[in-house]
C-alpha cells in the first residue's frame, strides 16, 4: 500500500520541462549515452571502465531476464494518451543501469553528483507513468548484484 501511495504521488506532478526531460530519458539510446558518458567523464582509468561496463552488461541481461520471467505489465497500459514503451515493467531498465552508475561512485566525491542522476532518473519512471515504485526498487538490488559481481569476476580475472 506504502509503495503504491509513492507511485501515484509522483505521476501528479506536472511541469512542461520535467515532461520534457523525462520523455527525454525515456529513449534508450539517450539513457544510454548518459550513463557511458558520465561513467567515461568521472572515472578516467581504463580497468575500472571496463569493470563499470561489465556491471552495466550484467545488469542488462539480469533485468531482461527479470522482465522477461515476470511478465509484469506496465501501469500506463492502463493510462490514456500516454506513449507507453513496449515491454514489461518489472524491473526498471533505466533505474537499474542508473543504480549501477551510482555504485561504481561509491566512495568519491562524484558520488553525490551520480546518485542525484540515478534518482531523478528513477522519479522520471514514476513522473510518466512507466513503472510503478516496485518497479524503480527492484532495480536497486539488481544494480548491487550487477555491481558487485562485475567487481569480483575482475578480481578473479586478473589474478
Amino acid at each position: 500500500m506504502f509503495a503504491f501511495s509513492i507511485s501515484q504521488s509522483a505521476s501528479p506532478i506536472q511541469h512542461e520541462w520535467l515532461s520534457a526531460i523525462g520523455l527525454f530519458l525515456n529513449e534508450p539510446i539517450v539513457i544510454f549515452a548518459l550513463i557511458v558518458g558520465l561513467g567515461l567523464f568521472f572515472e578516467g582509468k581504463f580497468d575500472k571502465r571496463v569493470r563499470l561496463g561489465v556491471a552495466l552488461l550484467i545488469a542488462f541481461i539480469l533485468v531482461s531476464a527479470i522482465k522477461t520471467t515476470l511478465a509484469v505489465e506496465r501501469p500506463c497500459i492502463a493510462s490514456d494518451g500516454l506513449v507507453c514503451p513496449i515491454g514489461y515493467s518489472l524491473p526498471s531498465m533505466h533505474a537499474a543501469v542508473s543504480f549501477t552508475l551510482m555504485f561504481a561512485f561509491l566512495k568519491r566525491k562524484e558520488f553525490i553528483i551520480v546518485l542525484i542522476f540515478a534518482l531523478f532518473v528513477s522519479f522520471t519512471r514514476l513522473n510518466l507513468v512507466v513503472h510503478t515504485f516496485e518497479d524503480v526498487a527492484a532495480a536497486l538490488p539488481i544494480a548491487f548484484i550487477s555491481f558487485f559481481l562485475a567487481e569480483n569476476l575482475w578480481r578473479r580475472w586478473s589474478k
